[in-house]
C-alpha cells in the first residue's frame, strides 16, 4: 500500500507540474491559471467597486464565472481523461515500476479525480459563502451543496475513462479514435449548453429582474440562470425525502464502483490492442517548396486542433468563453444589470473586455504547445524549414485562436450598447495589444527556460517546465497587477474613462512590440543560447 501511494504522489506530480508536451495545456489550466482565475475575478470586483459599481452585481457575477470555470473544468478534466490514460511512453515507464498493474490504472483514475475535487472546491466554497451569506440558504441547502461538491466532480473523470476505454476499444488506437471522440466531445458540450441556456433562463434576459428577487433562494428562482452551479452541487435543493438522498449515494457509489471496474479489468487488454497499430506520422513537407511548406504547416497545425481534440479542448474552450460572454452580456442580462451597462457601460465594458481577454487568451497554448520541447524538437529539426517559419506558423495560430473570443464580444457589446466610434476602437486595440503581448511573453518564456532540449531526462524532471509554468501564470498576474496599479494611479490625472483604458492600451501595445522584435529580429536561436 505504501508503494501505491509512492505511485499515487508520483501521479499527481505529472498531472500538476511534469505533463508531456501534448497533455500540458489541460493541466496548466488546472493548476495555477484556474486559482489566478479566481484572483482575476477578486481583483475585476474589486476594479468595479473603484468605479463605484453597483454592490448587487458582485454576488451575481460570482455565479456567472463560476458556472464557466465549471464547466471549462468539467470538460477539460473529460478530455484529459480521454488523452492521458493511454499514453504510451508514461505507461511502459510505469509499468517497469515493482507495482501491481491494476494499481497503476487505478493511480491515474484517482489522481484525475482527486484534481477534480481540488478545482471543483476552490470554485465552489465562495459560491457556497455567497449563497448563504447572500441568500439565506438553508440547511438543507447546504448539506446537499457539500454532498454534490463530493460526489459530482466524479462526472467527468468517470465519463472520460468511459469514452476512452469504449473508443480505443472500438478504433484500436488509429485515426480514427480523436475523429470520434471529437464528435462526442463537441456533442457533449453542445449538449451541455443547450439545456443551460434553456432550462435556466427562463425567468431572465428582459424579464423584471429587480434587486429584490435575488435576495433569496427561493421555490421562484431555483431555475434563475446565475444559479447555475449551486443548483448543480446541490441538485437543484428538490431533494426533500432522505431516503432520496440515500438512493442518490447509493447510485453514485455503484456507478464509480462499475467505471473503476470496467476500468481495471480493460485497461491492459485494451492498451496492449491498440499497441499493435501505434504509429507516428511526420509532417509531409518534403516535396514543398517556397512559400508553400508555411501553408502546409498552417493547415496541418488547425488540422491537429481539430483531430486532436481530446488534448486540446480548453483550446476552443477559451474562445467559446469569450463569444459566451459576448452573448450573455448582450441577450441574458438581467434588467438591472442591463440598466446599469447602459448608463454607466463606458465605465465598465471596457475593463469587462479587458479581463476576457486575458483569461480566454491562450499564452497555455503557446508556450507548452509549441512543440519545441523534447524529442519533437529533433523532429522540427529534420523538416526541411526554418525553426523560425515554424515557429512563426504556431505563434500565428495562437493569436487567431486567442482573439476569436474577445473580439466577438467586443462586437456584440459594441452593436448591442452603441459604443462609439472611440469606445470600440480602444477595445480593438485593447484586445489585439493584450492577446500579442501575452502569447508573445509566451513563446519568449518557452523559448529561454525550455523542458528538455539538451537536458538529461533527469534534468528535465528537476527542470519540470519551468518556463512552460512562467509562460502561463506570468500574463495573467502582470496583466491584473497592471491593471490594477495604473486605474489606481492615473485615476487623478485621467477623468475619462475611455481615454484612460486608451492610455492602458498603448502601453501594452508598446510592451507587444518590444517583445514581437526580441522574438523574431534578436531570433528564437539566440534566445535559447541565452537560456
Amino acid at each position: 500500500m505504501n508503494k501505491f501511494f509512492q505511485l499515487l504522489k508520483v501521479q499527481m506530480m505529472n498531472y500538476w507540474l511534469q505533463g508531456n508536451a501534448k497533455t500540458i495545456r489541460s493541466q496548466l489550466l488546472r493548476s495555477v491559471p484556474l486559482a489566478l482565475f479566481i484572483l482575476g475575478i477578486a481583483s475585476f470586483y474589486a476594479a468595479m467597486l473603484f468605479q463605484g459599481a453597483n454592490a448587487f452585481v458582485y454576488p451575481y457575477l460570482i455565479f456567472l464565472a463560476a458556472s464557466i470555470v465549471m464547466a471549462i473544468s468539467f470538460f477539460t478534466t473529460l478530455s484529459t481523461a480521454q488523452a492521458t490514460f493511454f499514453e504510451f511512453k508514461d505507461y511502459d515507464l510505469l509499468i517497469s515500476l515493482p507495482v501491481n498493474k491494476k494499481w497503476i490504472s487505478f493511480s491515474k483514475f484517482l489522481s484525475a479525480m482527486v484534481n477534480q475535487w481540488i478545482i471543483s472546491w476552490v470554485v465552489l466554497i465562495p459560491v457556497f459563502v455567497v449563497c448563504i451569506v447572500h441568500y439565506s440558504g438553508s440547511f438543507q441547502f447546504a448539506v446537499f451543496y457539500l454532498l454534490g461538491m463530493l460526489l459530482l466532480p466524479a462526472v467527468p473523470v468517470s465519463l472520460g475513462i468511459l469514452i476512452a476505454l469504449a473508443f480505443r476499444w472500438i478504433t484500436a488506437g488509429t485515426r480514427f479514435e480523436n475523429l470520434l471522440k471529437n464528435i462526442l466531445n463537441v456533442a457533449l458540450v453542445i449538449f451541455i449548453i443547450v439545456i443551460n441556456f434553456s432550462q435556466n433562463f427562463g425567468m431572465s434576459g428582459r424579464s423584471s429582474g429587480s434587486i429584490s428577487t435575488v435576495r433569496k433562494i427561493g421555490p421562484g428562482l431555483v431555475n434563475q440562470w446565475f444559479f447555475t452551479p449551486a443548483n448543480w452541487f446541490a441538485f437543484g435543493t428538490v431533494l426533500k425525502d432522505s431516503m432520496q438522498l440515500f438512493y442518490l449515494l447509493l447510485v453514485a457509489v455503484i456507478s464509480l464502483g462499475i467505471v473503476v471496474t470496467v476500468y481495471l479489468k480493460l485497461f491492459d487488454r485494451i492498451h496492449h490492442r491498440s499497441a499493435v497499430t501505434y504509429h507516428v506520422k511526420n509532417f509531409k513537407l518534403t516535396k514543398a517548396k517556397g512559400g508553400s511548406q508555411v501553408i502546409i504547416l498552417v493547415k496541418r497545425e488547425f488540422k491537429t486542433l481539430f483531430s486532436n481534440f481530446a488534448a486540446s479542448l480548453n483550446i476552443f474552450m477559451m474562445p467559446l468563453m469569450g463569444i459566451l460572454a459576448g452573448v450573455t452580456i448582450c441577450y441574458f442580462t438581467p434588467q438591472f444589470l442591463v440598466n446599469f451597462l447602459i448608463s454607466d457601460g463606458e465605465t465598465i465594458l471596457l475593463p469587462i473586455i479587458y479581463f476576457l481577454t486575458i483569461f480566454s487568451g491562450m499564452p497555455i497554448y503557446s508556450s507548452s504547445a509549441i512543440n519545441i520541447e523534447g524529442t519533437r524538437f529533433w523532429i522540427i529539426r529534420s523538416l526541411p524549414i526554418s525553426e523560425r517559419k515554424f515557429l512563426m506558423v504556431k505563434h500565428f495560430v495562437g493569436l487567431f485562436m486567442s482573439i476569436i473570443g474577445p473580439m466577438v464580444c467586443l462586437i456584440l457589446c459594441s452593436i448591442h450598447f452603441k459604443f462609439d466610434a472611440s469606445l470600440f476602437f480602444t477595445g480593438f486595440i485593447l484586445v489585439i495589444s493584450l492577446v500579442v503581448a501575452i502569447n508573445s511573453f509566451a513563446l519568449l518564456m518557452n523559448l529561454l527556460l525550455p523542458k528538455m532540449i539538451y537536458d538529461s531526462p533527469e534534468l528535465a524532471i528537476k527542470k519540470g517546465g519551468i518556463g512552460s509554468v512562467l509562460g502561463g501564470v506570468v500574463p495573467y498576474l502582470g496583466s491584473i497587477i497592471l491593471f490594477v496599479s495604473f486605474m489606481k494611479s492615473m485615476e487623478d490625472s485621467i477623468s475619462n474613462k475611455v481615454t484612460l483604458m486608451l492610455c492602458l492600451a498603448v502601453i501594452v501595445a508598446i510592451m507587444a512590440l518590444v517583445l514581437e522584435v526580441i522574438l523574431w529580429v534578436y531570433g528564437p536561436k539566440k534566445i535559447r543560447k541565452l537560456g
